[in-house]
């Protein structure tokens, strides 16, 4: 038997250095049982379970309630390493990457609500209309989206559609103007 610490350390070291599991130093326990249980915690909701209890420990910590009513959302593509299957890459042509794509939407506070990750070559509004979609369903009382600095509100109340949504600023705006950056 393995000290859970120690499992739960080594889970997050292979995070944080984006190391193959086999390559996991042996001060930790055996990868295999690493493995076994990152994959077990994540197939029946645990690690999803700590995320939202640190999240709303967090934002009470700030004088929020755990419920958060307004988000970000953002996307980002980055290169990746030889290691990704080519069908899981694709090119973002207005950036010249080819990699992955991370579409991300965190809550006021910049803790992460949702996630999803592409291919560089899905377009940020393809990618928002799905990440918008798990953000209704796990968090039901945001009613306001800043998206590319526009800012809509009672979106994901109203039912209105993603294209709705992303209002892009106009340079002007992206030049510095706290408008754009706080969402009017």
């Amino acid at each position: 038997m393995h000290d859970l610490r120690e499992i739960v350390n080594a889970i997050l070291y292979v995070n944080r250095t984006g190391i193959p599991w086999e390559y996991l130093p042996h001060d930790f326990p055996p990868y295999k049982t690493v493995y076994d249980y990152y994959a077990k915690w994540e197939a029946d909701g645990t690690t999803q379970q700590v995320h939202d209890l640190l999240r709303d420990k967090t934002r009470r910590s700030h004088g929020r309630s755990t419920q958060p009513t307004a988000a970000v959302i953002d996307a980002q593509s980055v290169k990746t390493s030889a290691n990704v299957a080519e069908t899981s890459q694709g090119i973002d042509a207005g950036k010249k990457i080819k990699g992955c794509k991370r579409h991300v939407i965190t809550d006021t506070l910049g803790l992460v609500l949702a996630v999803l990750v592409t291919a560089a070559s899905v377009h940020d509004t393809t990618g928002g209309k799905l990440l918008l979609d798990d953000l209704a369903a796990a968090h039901p009382t945001v009613s306001k989206v800043w998206a590319d600095g526009g800012y809509q509100s009672s979106i994901l109340n109203h039912g209105a559609s993603w294209g709705s949504v992303w209002r892009s600023c106009s340079d002007h705006e992206r030049r510095g103007s706290n408008h754009c950056r706080n969402g009017g």
